[in-house]
């Protein structure tokens, strides 16, 4: 609880997805996914993005049933 006051605190409410996005920035760690697919047909600008959305859904709970 002081931890997470503290960073409240210092840096307010930070958005979850923020800290992903700029964590993968910093780290490249989507490069250390791979397809299983044979072919690969989206940019890996989509590619990216999806799997951010998709990691973000799941770390949350939120889940990604696919509805907008």
């Amino acid at each position: 609880m002081a931890i997470k006051g503290e960073i409240e605190r210092r840096w307010g409410t930070i958005d979850r997805l923020d800290i992903l996005k700029y964590a993968e920035f910093d780290t490249g760690f989507i490069e250390e996914f791979t397809s299983v697919a044979t072919r690969e047909t989206l940019s890996k600008d989509v590619l990216w993005r999806r799997l951010l959305l998709v990691l973000f859904g799941l770390g949350t709970n939120m889940g990604s049933n696919g509805s907008r």
